[in-house]
């Protein structure tokens, strides 16, 4: 099994809260619309608690990512087919714009013998 996690900042300009309902109601539809080959999608949100009340100084981190969002595949060629899709490339991968810090995501990828997550 294929496990790809995508570590993902919000647009600049967007709130928490915007990105947050976005990704979740919106990009997230957009993805199961037509699962392909994806076995498992996950959405992992950081929550607004984890940042802290504002003058707080007990919270002085910045975290650097809003969400990870988990894509399981049965195999390379699996995750391969889903990728060169038509939907993945002219909807799903374009969405990205809308919500996220491109250059700054992160998503590498695990290959897990005997297909466990």
């Amino acid at each position: 099994m294929i496990k790809l996690v995508a570590a993902v900042r919000r647009r600049p300009g967007m709130t928490h809260a915007e990105y947050a309902e976005y990704i979740e109601n919106v990009h997230g539809g957009i993805a199961l619309a037509d699962r392909l080959t994806v076995r498992k999608y996950v959405q992992n949100h950081v929550l607004d608690g984890a940042y802290g009340a504002l003058g707080d100084v007990g919270y002085q981190v910045t975290l650097p990512r809003d969400s990870v969002t988990e894509l399981y595949f049965d195999d390379l060629e699996s995750m391969g087919q889903t990728f060169a899709d038509p939907y993945t490339r002219e909807v799903v991968g374009p969405d990205a714009v809308n919500f996220s810090d491109q250059p700054a995501a992160l998503a590498p990828s695990r290959t897990t013998p005997g297909g466990g997550g």
